[in-house]
């Protein structure tokens, strides 16, 4: 294959992927849910429910979060081994092929409170993802800048034979704003050293607001099956300019749109065994399958329905040790997580499909995150 032929096939391949890699790099769901495949309809005991399934906000014990950080990485190459050998650290980041790069924070702000049937949870996020053929030529890039706020409501209904429904909703109000371009190498890295570059690029200003549900049925202590809906009415507001000098300028945007993003359906299934419970030091917190994203064949690019099959598990060690594993989008995910009283660390390895088939355009993404929360106010 020439080389002008693989250029041409992989730029198609990027106008594809570009679209789908912008959504997939903010952290969410939570470090620990991606060690665990995916954030499960029936997984709904912590704070990220607040986001993931508001059906957990019923029954959770009350919990205060102060503040959090989650880091995230990811890239269609990872030779680490040279970062441990007399090789070249730079073939770690290779730039003569294809590749993406991306970057995502989900903080400094991520404060809030779930339990007791009710939660809300303000946090901002920025995350800045590149996709270019190789070194010579100009790559693709978005940088974004967030901002949300999410309050929610759920309630219990108790049924005969130990059967309860959990139900609950949240909204949430955003404000979204992304710089996108082209630049080759030497131009991006002069771009994260002079800002004044993204002036000239182009630029849109997204806010927007939105509607997400969940339900959780459990029969008994050791079954439970869930359904969530992300995005069940979410509403975007798009003005684009062609520079970001001519938004900053105060003149009316190029292109005004209104956007309702697709449904996010999930169903799943969760067992929660009893066979360790009189093991003081040990624990499994449950086994989870699920199918995400039902409506994905509907996208402007579908998604092959492969990709939202999920599994995952999580075991504890006295308490503060938790190990999680999964499967999603046709690649493994792991991880382990720390707790020591309102202290918490998450780290997560999983891979990612961000084309709209398996195997296509997988990245790794390496994921780790903090937060410090209360459950005695």
């Amino acid at each position: 294959m020439t080389s002008a032929y693989k250029q041409i096939i992989l730029s198609a391949i990027l106008l594809v992927v570009l679209p789908l890699s912008l959504y997939a790099i903010t952290p969410i769901p939570s470090a620990r849910e991606d060690a665990m495949g995916d954030s499960h309809p029936a997984l709904a005991d912590d704070f990220a429910t607040v986001f993931s399934n508001p059906a957990g906000i019923a029954v959770i014990e009350p919990v205060h979060r102060f503040a959090g950080i989650d880091l995230r990485l990811s890239g269609t190459f990872w030779n680490m081994s040279n970062a441990f050998n007399d090789n070249n650290p730079s073939e770690l980041f290779p730039l003569d092929e294809g590749n993406y790069l991306g970057f995502g924070l989900l903080g400094p702000i991520d404060v809030g409170y779930a339990g007791a049937g009710e939660a809300f949870r303000l946090f901002s996020y920025s995350s800045i993802d590149v996709l270019y053929p190789n070194v010579a030529v100009q790559s693709l890039f978005t940088f974004r800048i967030g901002a949300e706020f999410t309050g929610g409501w759920a309630r219990r209904f108790q049924f005969d034979r130990g059967i309860t429904l959990d139900f609950g909703f949240t909204m949430k109000g955003f404000h979204e704003q992304r710089y996108l371009g082209e630049a080759d190498v030497v131009e991006f890295f002069g771009l994260l050293s002079n800002p004044e570059y993204f002036l000239d690029m182009p630029y849109e200003a997204v806010p927007g607001i939105g509607l997400d549900a969940g339900t959780l049925i459990r029969f008994g202590k050791h079954w439970a099956v869930g359904l969530t809906v992300d995005e069940l009415l979410t509403l975007e507001f798009v003005s684009h300019y062609d520079t970001l000098r001519s938004a900053m300028d105060g003149n009316e945007p190029d292109i005004s749109e209104t956007h309702v993003r697709l449904p996010i359906i999930s169903v799943g299934g969760g067992w929660f065994p009893a066979f360790a419970d009189n093991i003081p030091w040990f624990g499994v917190n449950g086994f989870y399958l699920s199918f995400r994203h039902l409506l994905g064949g509907l996208e402007t690019h579908p998604r092959n329905y492969l990709l939202g099959i999920t599994a995952g598990a999580e075991i504890t060690f006295w308490r503060f040790l938790a190990l999680r594993a999964g499967f999603s989008e046709g690649m493994p995910t792991r991880g382990l997580g720390l707790q020591f009283g309102g202290f918490s660390m998450d780290v997560t390895v999983r891979g990612e499909e961000l084309a709209n088939q398996p195997g296509v355009f997988s990245v790794v993404d390496l994921r780790l995150a903090f937060a410090f929360e209360s459950r005695k106010l």
